[in-house]
């Protein structure tokens, strides 16, 4: 957090809407001194400008978004978002209007908890979000992109695509989807540690396309089925993941951190042929792992597709919750629901996905 947020604060201190007009003003300053790189990218049916406020290396920060971005501007950018890394800046941060003791359960700034505004302090990554609704403007902070830990490169800007995605039909899901072309894709929900990320990757070997591993977005457009469209590319394997999968922990890219808990691949240089930008979604399936050899799949309903996949969505991203359950709630009922068992054999799970996805498209028809 900037320094002077440890600090206590003036009386007549800014309200929430002077502070967040204040930050807007300074990263248009910055701009203007010294233009930054622009990125686009494209989510869904929306179009998102990033503005990297001090040097091209927190690029680095939207790695695991590259198979979304757009080289030239879109014609009609949707949402703004501005990157700003501290040790690169020349112009100061503003003083905080807060104090430390106000901060909501999960780092809720006082004064921004919706509709218009929120706002978040991330004790894990030491990251200030803010979101404007009304300017469609947001603000990611950190002191330097390269100290970040590195969950934050493998989904990127999660919290903020939430907010500003609230109003719309689209959200992020902590959820994984495969898929193939044509046919279709399928969800997969559960808690850390269910096998979404281990189903998922499996499913590369095998020819299946790759969505997302962790977190993915799914919209209900008026007048279509339900879609899934893809945000990252990395995928994360646990130490359980590996034993599972060797052969894809041999590509995993070099460790950021001593102490990192999952291997990352990047599916894009791996399999960029594979990866899996948006597709129709036919199921929702909810994974579990056993020691059992063979996999296998029993139908479910929506109340445990819900219950699988509500509480981490809801846990994971803060604000919004009403408007969020009820985006799930219409998931959930709008798709089948499957409990898959995990077996010890990755290409037979891989398998049964691909056969019921092919058998379903046939029913489709």
């Amino acid at each position: 957090m900037p320094d002077r947020c440890q600090r206590p604060c003036q009386e007549n201190r800014a309200t929430p809407q002077e502070y967040a007009e204040t930050i807007f003003a300074l990263c248009d300053q910055s701009a203007a001194q010294r233009p930054p790189p622009l990125c686009w990218y494209q989510l869904g049916s929306l179009s998102i400008e990033v503005r990297l406020l001090g040097q091209a290396q927190a690029q680095h920060l939207l790695q695991a978004m590259a198979h979304q971005r757009l080289f030239e501007p879109p014609q009609k950018v949707d949402y703004r978002i501005e990157i700003w890394e501290e040790v690169s800046q020349d112009l100061p941060f503003p003083a905080p209007y807060w104090q430390v003791h106000e901060f909501g359960e999960r780092g809720e700034l006082p004064g921004f908890v919706g509709p218009q505004l929120y706002g978040r302090y991330d004790l894990g990554s030491e990251t200030l979000l803010l979101y404007d609704q009304n300017r469609r403007r947001a603000l990611y902070w950190c002191r330097q992109v390269e100290k970040l830990p590195y969950w934050e490169f493998s989904f990127p800007l999660r919290q903020i695509l939430h907010w500003l995605l609230l109003p719309t039909p689209w959200q992020p899901l902590h959820a994984a989807a495969v898929g193939l072309p044509e046919k279709g894709a399928i969800l997969l929900v559960g808690p850390s540690g269910s096998g979404k990320s281990t189903t998922s990757l499996s499913c590369l070997e095998e020819g299946l396309g790759y969505v997302g591993d962790d977190f993915v977005l799914t919209g209900l457009p008026e007048a279509t089925n339900p879609l899934t469209s893809s945000l990252y590319h990395w995928g994360k394997l646990t130490r359980d993941g590996m034993r599972r999968l060797p052969s894809l922990a041999q590509l995993s890219l070099p460790m950021r951190q001593a102490d990192q808990e999952k291997a990352i691949v990047s599916v894009l240089d791996c399999w960029p042929e594979r990866v899996m930008r948006q597709a129709t979604l036919r199921a929702i399936m909810i994974p579990q792992l056993h020691d059992a050899e063979e996999s296998w799949l029993h139908p479910s309903s929506a109340g445990a597709a819900l219950r699988a996949l509500a509480p981490t969505t809801l846990m994971t991203l803060s604000g919004g919750g009403a408007q969020t359950m009820r985006k799930l709630r219409a998931l959930c009922a709008a798709l089948p629901a499957w409990q898959l068992g995990v077996g010890q054999n990755p290409r037979k799970v891989a398998l049964l996905l691909r056969s019921w996805l092919e058998k379903e498209h046939v029913t489709a028809q």
